[in-house]
């Protein structure tokens, strides 16, 4: 799930946390999925490789759990309304998702909506359109929150992790880091894999941190052969 990160307030970290941790990824699969697709643990997928060919996914850990913690959801959320003083009547006028126009994205979008109304109390309405004016929206900026997915174009990190550098043609949450932006560069020019793969390490910690997104599951294809 795309936040816009320039809105009124989406800029608020602890708001952004407390919608993070108010969804269970694992439910969510269960829910709505029932298939193979998997609670991201980081935001590079585990089909990715570390220098020394395995997963990078395995060197990174578990930033994220599977079944969030909904207490703490609601620690962040009383932060939150107390740094942009506000109520959650305010954000309940404010706060939407779009989603595309099929049975499933609406039933996605309709999942996280009920995730926020029963932990935080928090009515965000659905806006159901076309991919197309969907990702129009995000290109503008005219939308609070968003839901879409990447994949990667080669095998490497940086394929993921580059995406979130204010010059990335795809990253449309208004999400800027000088220090995040520093650690893509320096992994562009590091020859030693280990300690490039170190950076990118740094890169998923600072995403944990400083959540310009929800991250919430890996996509599992099945085939039949």
């Amino acid at each position: 799930i795309y936040f816009n990160n320039n809105d009124q307030y989406l800029s608020n970290v602890n708001l952004r946390r407390a919608l993070f941790n108010a969804i269970d990824a694992q439910k969510e699969i269960d829910t709505v999925w029932q298939n193979d697709n998997e609670p991201m643990t980081s935001f590079t997928a585990p089909g990715v490789a570390a220098a020394d060919g395995t997963s990078f996914a395995s060197k990174v850990g578990e930033l994220y759990a599977p079944s969030r913690d909904q207490e703490k959801a609601k620690e962040y959320l009383a932060t939150a309304l107390s740094e942009l003083g506000c109520t959650v009547d305010d954000l309940s006028a404010h706060l939407s998702i779009d989603c595309g126009d099929s049975a499933t994205a609406i039933a996605e979008a309709s999942f996280y909506q009920e995730q926020w109304r029963q932990v935080l109390g928090i009515e965000v309405a659905v806006n159901s359109m076309i991919t197309k004016q969907g990702s129009q929206n995000r290109k503008t900026g005219n939308y609070v929150m968003s839901i879409t997915g990447w994949g990667p174009d080669y095998n490497d990190p940086m394929t993921d992790l580059d995406l979130w550098t204010p010059t990335n043609g795809n990253n449309h949450t208004g999400y800027s880091s000088a220090e995040y932006d520093a650690l893509i560069e320096a992994a562009k020019v590091e020859t030693d894999m280990v300690a490039r793969e170190q950076i990118f390490v740094q890169c998923e910690f600072l995403l944990v941190e400083d959540m310009p997104i929800i991250p919430i599951y890996w996509r599992h294809e099945d085939y039949a052969v």
